[in-house]
């Protein structure tokens, strides 16, 4: 027979020692819970940090036209595909210009740059298209209208085209077809040419003449460049 006092000891001592191993488990959900969020949020601070310029220039042409596919959705890659040249795809940087790639996806979405042309192409300097019908304007985000932007105008990055006024952008962007880093801090960088950077070449190299309202410069195309259609695309599923 069984002393009801010991098995009544014996059964606290297993409770007793219990209590640690589940404080212990307890502990180590906690700690794992607490990691994967803290990853978490390290995931999403760091995607929305600014990029580098040294993530730019790394991604200048380091992809092919080819590896991109035609999406419905809004995304940060857009290409242009150019009559008589070829495909020009373009990477977007919301974590730099959030106001100016929104405002551009938004007239992507809309079908607004098909069928305009390149009407500036200045070799060594940049190319310029998107002059259509009257949009609203979008803030300037560059570093003299108190906007941070890392990006610098070297060859392959994309920016906004402006009048004097900070604030006057509307639906005219620019390709750098060489370094124009004083442009920097005036004009609001928002992308680069992840693909398709010998397109660029292509139409810079295009037959130009005199432009007649701008003091002379020669860089209206003898023949239309013609942007066919700009679209969303996203990368091939490798």
């Amino acid at each position: 027979m069984k002393h009801p006092r010991k098995a009544m000891m014996i059964h606290t001592l297993k409770e007793v020692c219990a209590f640690p191993r589940l404080l212990l488990i307890c502990v180590l959900c906690l700690s794992l819970l607490l990691y994967g969020s803290a990853c978490q949020s390290a995931e999403e601070e760091a995607a929305s940090m600014p990029v580098s310029m040294i993530e730019v220039q790394e991604g200048i042409d380091s992809m092919a036209t080819e590896d991109f596919t035609e999406c419905s959705e809004t995304t940060e890659f857009v290409k242009l595909s150019v009559k008589d040249y070829g495909d020009i795809i373009l990477r977007l940087q919301s974590s730099v210009a959030p106001l100016t790639t929104a405002h551009f996806q938004a007239l992507v979405a809309d079908g607004y740059y098909n069928g305009l042309i390149f009407h500036r192409v200045y070799k060594d300097y940049l190319i310029q298209a998107g002059k259509g019908a009257d949009v609203s304007t979008v803030k300037g985000e560059f570093t003299e209208n108190g906007v941070a932007n890392r990006i610098s105008h070297v060859r392959g990055v994309l920016s906004m085209a402006r009048n004097r006024n900070y604030d006057s952008a509307t639906s005219e962007f620019f390709i750098c077809h060489g370094d124009a880093t004083f442009l920097d801090g005036s004009y609001a960088a928002f992308g680069y040419v992840i693909a398709g950077l010998g397109t660029v070449d292509k139409i810079a190299a295009a037959p130009v003449d005199v432009q007649p309202d701008m003091a002379g410069e020669i860089s209206l195309p003898q023949e239309p460049i013609v942007i066919q259609k700009a679209c969303f695309v996203m990368p091939k599923a490798s």
